[in-house]
């Protein structure tokens, strides 16, 4: 997981978004046969762990059920891609956040789509207020 000059690899930072996921595993899945996915809640927050180990990127739709009705959810999402936790060839010293955002949901349920860009693994967790 580490380069010859003692650098961490994209997949030293791959672990290290795996290595959130706590509390009970949650049965996930998601629209596309290409992503892998994993979920877990502890209290009000969700955590996805999302793979596209592809060459090509995907749209992802995510559903998450089971959410508090009339609530407001930080997002936050993190990752290992080209721009994100590869500091061999962005000097980025492992910043693996992409962006934090806030919403408001009326019933129990968030949805979005995204694109998984190729090679990549993403971060998504939801925390209920």
């Amino acid at each position: 997981m580490m380069r010859v000059d003692e650098t961490p690899k994209p997949v030293y930072y791959a672990f290290k978004l795996a290595a959130q996921l706590i509390g009970q595993k949650l049965t996930a899945s998601g629209d596309n046969p290409q992503l892998g996915i994993l979920a877990a809640k502890i209290g009000d927050k969700v955590s996805m762990l999302l793979s596209n180990t592809k060459l090509s990127p995907i749209f992802v739709q995510i559903t998450v059920s089971g959410l508090s009705q009339n609530s407001s959810l930080v997002i936050t999402t993190s990752g290992v891609d080209g721009e994100h936790g590869n500091n061999y060839r962005r000097r980025d010293n492992g910043n693996l956040l992409i962006g934090t955002s806030n919403e408001q949901i009326q019933t129990d349920k968030w949805q979005t789509t995204i694109v998984m860009p190729a090679s990549n693994v993403r971060l998504i967790e939801l925390q209920q207020h």
